[in-house]
């Protein structure tokens, strides 16, 4: 049997992750970690994937359930019948893990054309409830309907501090000193902390 045909034959077991050297998430294959806009590059998969886009074999084990994820980017209340929304949305793998504990409806907010196509993939594949909106955040975004906010925006979160006192349950990667402070001063804490100056905050116990 060829290393191909071995690996379509057997379970493959992709775990997620945080990875304090390049950025978080992260995807695991085995013992080789990907960013997972990057993960649709994995040679030791035997083609071309897209993150979370696996059920094509029907092999892949998809780990939802991790100690990370449930720590710091799960909400203080069960999420059944709640809106996300999810400001960055990457290529989806935020969406699929709030729908997995029990989201109504996850809305996608994500500007880069090649991860939005991603999502659209993740939604039909694995038919999850989601909304995308194809566009850089605005504040606007915060007036659709929505229980708690995860956001991952590159710098573009400090548009969320003059909305600071009518924002839902939120979770927000602060990228830089500055902009940790400024979040500090409307009531957000630090949860996580990276090396490379990143900050996860919350405005929630």
């Amino acid at each position: 049997m060829s290393k191909e045909e071995k690996l379509k034959a057997e379970p493959i077991e992709v775990k997620f992750g945080f990875s304090e050297r390049k950025h978080l998430p992260v995807v695991k294959v085995g013992t080789v970690s990907y960013p997972l806009w990057k993960y649709r590059y994995a040679k030791r998969i035997g083609k071309m994937v897209a993150a979370l886009c696996l059920d094509e074999w029907g092999k892949a084990i998809i780990y939802s359930e991790l100690d990370q994820f449930e720590k710091y980017y799960l909400p203080p209340f069960p999420l059944k019948n709640k809106t996300v929304l999810d400001l960055g949305a990457c290529c989806g793998e935020t969406a699929y893990f709030y729908l997995q504990h029990g989201a109504k409806k996850v809305i996608c907010v994500e500007p880069d054309p090649t991860r939005a196509k991603l999502i659209l993939q993740n939604k039909q594949n694995l038919n999850l409830n989601i909304e995308l909106i194809n566009e850089f955040f605005v504040p606007k975004h915060l007036l659709l309907d929505h229980d708690f906010i995860k956001c991952d925006i590159e710098g573009h979160e400090i548009d969320l501090i003059p909305s600071a006192k009518e924002l839902k349950p939120c979770i927000v990667e602060a990228h830089g000193l500055n902009i940790r402070e400024q979040f500090e001063k409307i009531g957000f804490h630090v949860v996580f902390r990276q090396k490379n100056g990143l900050f996860l905050m919350t405005n929630y116990s």
